[in-house]
């Protein structure tokens, strides 16, 4: 089973994208001496000059965390009636954790939101999911590794934050 992450709020969030990443072209990658293997491709194109390849400086960048808008009705409207979806793209460490404490710090005091949700579901099934309230103040990274922390999970669970 696939496993889905994702935050909920009734206020639109904030796109936040990989700060390591690199668009390149192919000629970019020639006059760098990229090995054309250390990149991705995002689309096929015949101009030398358009910008189609995903660089990162490591291995270690590509993994860093990313929320990212995505349709409620895909995965998540089985577990939330929020209808600002975004997905969190990343493989968990503690530094990332610290930045999406603080992402949704900033969105719950910018946005005025009450409550935000965070869940690690399955993509498959719609079992009955575990959900913990938890204020604000008491969202800690151990909270965070709780959910998140995990390669895969024994069944969905979320957390709805609350600003006290």
């Amino acid at each position: 089973m696939s496993t889905y992450r994702f935050i909920a709020s009734r206020h639109p969030l904030k796109e936040l994208s990989n700060p390591h990443v690199t668009l390149l072209s192919y000629q970019d990658l020639k006059e760098r001496k990229i090995p054309v293997g250390k990149v991705s491709t995002t689309f096929e194109t015949s101009d030398p000059h358009e910008k189609n390849f995903l660089y990162f400086d490591s291995d270690n960048q590509i993994h860093d965390l990313e929320i990212r808008p995505d349709d409620p009705e895909l995965y998540a409207r089985p577990y939330t009636e929020k209808q600002h979806i975004s997905q969190i793209r990343w493989r968990y460490n503690p530094e990332r954790a610290e930045v999406l404490i603080d992402y949704i710090r900033e969105h719950m005091k910018e946005s005025g939101a009450d409550e935000v949700e965070l869940w690690s579901i399955w993509t498959e099934d719609t079992p009955s999911a575990t959900m913990r309230p938890i204020s604000l103040s008491d969202l800690t990274l151990e909270v965070i590794d709780d959910l998140f922390g995990k390669e895969e999970i024994d069944s969905p669970e979320g957390l709805i934050i609350t600003n006290e």
